[in-house]
């Protein structure tokens, strides 16, 4: 066979594998997820879910009725794994902001049911999503959802997402009026903020980055940024405001020193290294 006939074979056995998607014909068993239910094909979707091929081959109950209820999960983001898994794609008529909500539950659908290759599309999908739209009051939601649900972001890929994106834009998310929302959302995330507050630091001043593993240069490094601009703040000012012991405050201190995060006086009163006026980025920020 040709390699130009080959290529024709392939194309109707997808275009073939495709249409049985909106088809109940040959299908072998149901999936219900609460009102909606699609009969499917076993060879299809077990080939691709480890999930839905123990639930098939066992001795479960799913097995010997041939119908599996996935009754934690919601309908649009099952339909989507089940379009994804006859067609390689899945789409969505929602709105801005729930496409990239969408985004985030089709990613979370597809490690949990260990979908090979949808995981990836979901979080590509996403991360052009944030790209486009981050000047939408929509982000400060998506951010949110990201930041304060453990089971959509295992590993962290949409939190790096995200945070590359507000980097990007820091200037306009940070400062103009209609992003207000964004930076409300934000200041209820203190991990968010402080990788913020560093990267911006880092970019303007020329700072050198911080890599702490323990949370006391963390702590120490917030107080001395309450003070920044009245003074600087002693050590015991410090201690007392943390909770921290002297000696603890004393080591936190000098890393972010070495780090060039923080200033001395020379009365030992600490406070923030100011960053270089302007904004080096690679294109003009837009006008409000």
């Amino acid at each position: 066979m040709s390699e130009n006939a080959r290529g024709h074979n392939v194309e109707g056995l997808l275009r073939g594998v495709e249409s049985l998607f909106e088809s109940a014909k040959y299908t072998d068993i149901l999936i219900e997820c609460r009102h909606r239910k699609w009969k499917v094909h076993k060879a299809v979707i077990c080939q691709q879910s480890a999930f839905f091929a123990k639930a098939c081959d066992g001795g479960f109950i799913e097995a010997q009725q041939n119908v599996i209820t996935l009754k934690d999960d919601q309908p649009g983001p099952v339909h989507a794994m089940l379009q994804f898994m006859y067609t390689g794609n899945y789409g969505t008529t929602e709105t801005s902001m729930q496409n990239g909500l969408f985004s985030i539950k089709v990613r979370a659908m597809a490690d949990k049911y260990d979908v090979l290759g949808l995981a990836e599309l979901a979080e590509a999908n996403f991360i052009g999503w944030a790209a486009d739209h981050w000047m939408e009051a929509s982000f400060a939601k998506v951010v949110l959802e990201i930041y304060t649900n453990d089971t959509v972001d295992h590993d962290g890929r949409l939190r790096d997402a995200i945070f590359k994106v507000t980097v990007r834009h820091a200037q306009c998310l940070l400062t103009y009026r209609r992003h207000l929302e964004f930076r409300e959302a934000i200041a209820s995330i203190p991990e968010f903020m402080m990788a913020l507050a560093l990267e911006l630091a880092t970019r303007l001043g020329g700072i050198r980055p911080l890599i702490v593993t323990g949370d006391a240069a963390r702590q120490v490094y917030l107080s001395i940024c309450d003070q920044a601009g009245w003074g600087g703040v002693s050590a015991e000012t410090i201690a007392e405001v943390t909770g921290l012991e002297l000696r603890e405050v004393g080591i936190a201190v000098n890393e972010l020193d070495q780090a060039r995060l923080i200033v001395k006086s020379k009365d030992g009163r600490f406070d923030m290294v100011q960053p270089r006026s302007g904004w080096e980025e690679d294109e003009p920020w837009p006008a409000e």
